[in-house]
């Protein structure tokens, strides 16, 4: 990469002006991990949720949290 090669010669500041980008792409690295690891909910809940809202289409997400905690199916865990 460009910026790498610039940076023993040059300071983060003169490189950010020269190639017109902000200095904080420049100290951005990239993480190497792609999406998020695990879902945040389970399929069964996702399921419980889209049969709801399609019962409830004037319900929000409010509502909607609600009825499954009141259910028993939420326990307040996301995984």
């Amino acid at each position: 990469m460009a910026i790498e090669s610039l940076r023993p010669a040059m300071t983060v500041s003169g490189i950010s002006r020269a190639m017109d980008v902000p200095r904080s792409s420049i100290y951005y690295r990239k993480t190497g991990r792609s999406g998020r690891g695990k879902p945040r909910i389970s399929d069964n809940i996702k399921a419980e949720i889209i049969g709801l809202s399609a019962d409830r289409t004037t319900y929000g997400y409010r509502r909607i949290w609600a009825l499954l905690r009141n259910s028993g199916e939420l326990k307040n865990e996301i995984s």
